[in-house]
């Protein structure tokens, strides 16, 4: 697999390589058309001759690099002669002859971009829902896809083929316009996310952990306020304008891949396992002060008994219920025994019960649940049942361990799902941090690099 992805990579490398010199053979020669009169320049630095098809037609070549300014009459042009032999009008990166090909490799490169996102994507969805690398790599895909989108509109749109220049420009400005319209969706995201915080303080009790979303919302507000701050040409106008670009970028990466996380996260909870299991694992949370389950818990345990029922009505085959978690310090019994007191409650009987009663965390309760079944029986296939914003995440961390096993969600309350949510939105992220700072790294040098075209052409 990686060599495979190692020659993509390669293949893209050498097309963008062959490209360019492309270009350059194309762009060693610039042409003056409508030319009535004779040409003055510097003729150490260019040579012309004429287009026999077309007496006003002039084609100059580069001798040398330099810069010189070609004279017709009284009006001028100023052509760069530039190292490689390019020659560019106007400006450093002004307009040139291999333009159509500069504008051909960013589209190859997006292209490019978007189909390996895309394609780690689909594949990865077809092994498991549950994989860290789904949410990434579905993020880039709307990122690059979105570039993509706002090159092949530029192209359809322009009067003309943007120079290497102008393309250096629209990576500045290019995601400004985006966000612009995107304003309403972020402003109608901030007032639910505030909104659902709030309630959610009001009945859970006051703490900063229930205001993830209020605090997301100031983020985002302030990254998004920050660059028309950042913009205007100030005292360092060279620094601001990159800036300013940079801050757009990230927001927009940050939003994409908050999408990913939610359509991930809605696709796995929403998914129902094959009807094929030995084991059901419920994840404990905090119980009550009395033993009895809290309304997570109770739903996550009734997830589980209405997966149980649906498979023995369905095939036949029953199911063996594994609770899970350990005893808390304000707790009068482990969460998994306050569970098998309920599911007994509910008619099932100890024999189908298998309790894992000294885990701390999910990590620890699927370790050790696994070591329990596979004691028991070797190739069990097993389920787990939790809340429907902690499918995902439970999912990616069995499959971390090497254990195939699937989820099943309950549904909660949309104000405590939401911060939920977002808690498990930026574990997620975390888990992802060294691919995430790799494409951060990307963006922050393309940005970089397109301010020193922008710099070099003004």
């Amino acid at each position: 697999m990686k060599i495979r992805k190692l020659a993509m990579w390669m293949a893209l490398a050498l097309t963008e390589l062959l490209l360019f010199a492309v270009a350059i053979g194309m762009g060693r020669t610039f042409v003056l058309t409508g030319q009535e009169g004779p040409l003055r320049y510097d003729e150490t630095i260019l040579e012309s001759a004429g287009d026999p098809a077309d007496e006003g037609t002039v084609v100059l070549r580069s001798l040398r690099p330099g810069v010189t300014r070609v004279w017709t009459g009284e009006t001028s042009r100023t052509i760069f002669a530039h190292s490689t032999g390019l020659l560019t009008a106007d400006t450093f990166f002004g307009p040139s002859r291999a333009d159509p090909v500069f504008a051909c490799m960013v589209f190859v490169m997006l292209l490019a971009f978007f189909l390996f996102s895309l394609w780690g994507y689909v594949k990865g969805a077809k092994q498991s829902l549950c994989q860290y690398k789904n949410l990434s790599y579905l993020g880039w895909a709307l990122f690059s896809g979105t570039l993509l989108t706002l090159e092949l509109c530029r192209v359809l749109v322009a009067d003309h083929v943007l120079s290497a220049g102008e393309l250096a420009g629209q990576v500045l400005t290019g995601i400004d316009g985006l966000l612009r319209i995107l304003a309403p969706v972020f402003a109608a995201a901030a007032v639910f996310l505030v909104g659902s915080n709030i309630m959610l303080l009001r009945r859970e009790g006051v703490t900063w952990r229930y205001a993830l979303g209020i605090l997301l919302s100031g983020g985002c507000a302030v990254l998004y306020v920050l660059p028309g701050m950042l913009r205007p040409r100030g005292t360092f106008p060279v620094l601001t304008g990159p800036a300013a670009a940079l801050v757009q970028v990230m927001t927009y990466y940050l939003f994409c891949m908050l999408v990913s996380g939610a359509v991930c996260g809605t696709l796995s909870a929403q998914y129902v396992p094959r009807t094929d299991k030995d084991y059901i694992l419920i994840l404990g949370c905090q119980i009550r002060r009395d033993g009895s389950l809290t309304v997570l818990l109770r739903g996550r345990s009734d997830r589980a008994l209405a997966f149980g029922r649906m498979q023995e009505k369905k095939t036949g085959k029953p199911i063996c219920y594994v609770p899970c978690g350990g005893q808390g310090k304000d707790e009068i019994m482990s969460e998994a025994e306050a569970i098998r007191t309920y599911l007994i409650r509910q008619g099932v009987g100890e024999e189908n019960i298998l309790m894992e009663d000294r885990s701390a965390n999910t990590r620890e309760s699927l370790r050790n649940a696994r070591e329990m079944i596979q004691a028991r029986q070797k190739e069990a296939k097993a389920a787990f049942s939790t809340t429907d914003f902690h499918v995902f995440r439970t999912g990616c961390i069995a499959r971390e361990m090497g254990w195939n096993v699937e989820g099943v969600g309950q549904r909660t309350k949309i104000y405590f799902s939401v911060n939920a949510w977002i808690r498990e939105f930026v574990a997620c992220m975390y888990a992802q941090r060294k691919a995430h700072l790799m494409a951060a790294l990307l963006l922050i040098l393309l940005v970089l690099s397109a301010a020193a075209v922008n710099l070099m052409n003004q």
